[in-house]
């Protein structure tokens, strides 16, 4: 055997193995596919929201969205909403989406993510304002962190905002008291945007404890907004 038949050999030899171990994946990844699709259908029942599929250009309106999910940008390859649901919550209209994206956190490797994303009417119009978790990272690097004057809450929010004046603007001494203390914002990123109010975090929508959670805390973060 020359060479040449050795290479063209093992090549299929590959291809063949990488075939037959598809095939054999196959059946389990159809069945944690359907299983995710039919907890999102129980979580949507059970909060009686509804799937929508029409154009969702939100995103690119969320501050620092782009720093947060990491690096490859919104509407650009590589991000994407796979699931949206609508409805209400509190009597407050709501959406839910869960975002799938490819980043750069780790050196030189793409990883994919997925995030779940909750968005309500924003009450009152203001700055635009993001706050993650304080602490070195690529969301907070070379990145300003305003104050807003409330030393329990300074220590545990980086806050991205024009400057200072623009974050005391939006977090309020009476929203700075509840998200310093509310262990509904423990892995949270909270954004105030131009038109809503919306929280990321990880994982997929079908959790309907988090979803819940969450989704109580934006409509609690929006009455407080409003002066209710």
């Amino acid at each position: 055997m020359n060479l040449g038949t050795g290479c063209l050999i093992f090549c299929v030899s590959v291809i063949l193995l990488g075939a037959i171990i598809g095939m054999a994946r196959a059946p389990k990844a159809k069945a944690r596919h359907n299983a995710i699709n039919d907890a999102i259908q129980a979580m949507a029942s059970q909060f009686g929201w509804r799937f929508d599929r029409s154009p969702t250009p939100y995103l690119s309106s969320i501050p620092k969205i782009n720093s947060v999910l990491g690096g490859y940008g919104v509407d650009t390859f590589g991000t994407a909403i796979n699931v949206k649901l609508v409805g209400e919550w509190r009597g407050v209209p709501i959406t839910a989406l869960q975002i799938t994206n490819r980043n750069t956190d780790r050196i030189m490797v793409d990883v994919i993510q997925t995030n779940t994303m909750l968005l309500v009417p924003r009450p009152v119009p203001g700055p635009d304002v993001a706050l993650t978790q304080q602490g070195l990272s690529w969301k907070n690097f070379l990145e300003r962190d305003r104050q807003v004057g409330y030393p329990p809450f300074d220590s545990l929010y980086h806050v991205h905002a024009h400057d200072d004046r623009a974050a005391r603007t939006v977090i309020t001494q009476p929203i700075a008291e509840l998200l310093a203390t509310d262990p509904r914002m423990r892995e949270r990123v909270l954004f105030f945007g131009p038109q809503h109010l919306a929280a990321l975090f990880p994982g997929l929508v079908a959790q309907p404890r988090a979803v819940a959670a969450t989704a109580d805390l934006l409509v609690q973060v929006g009455q407080l907004m409003a002066g209710r």
